[in-house]
């Protein structure tokens, strides 16, 4: 009996030492949303899905950034990633 009233003890306890350990959604510190462009790898496709769908259902800002997908030009992405312009 005693090792089963022990046990539930260090069970509460450790649910609740693990309940103080969660982490905390925290926002962007003055409200701003830091933007970035984000380049495809190629013309919009199903690979591009999860992109698409996190920025209309706001996962994005809800990281504090405000994203803008852009198309890659002719001579590809990596000229626009190397300029520094995505």
């Amino acid at each position: 009996m005693k090792k089963r009233m022990l046990a539930v003890l260090l069970s509460v306890l450790l649910i609740t030492v693990m309940t103080g350990c969660g982490s905390k959604k925290e926002e962007a510190g003055d409200g701003k949303l830091k933007k970035i462009t984000f380049v495809l790898d190629w013309t919009p496709n199903t690979n591009h899905t999860g992109i698409y769908v996190a920025k209309e259902k706001g996962y994005f800002k809800e990281a504090g950034l405000d994203v803008e997908i852009v198309q890659p030009p002719e001579d590809g992405a990596e000229v626009l990633v190397g300029s520094g312009k995505a």
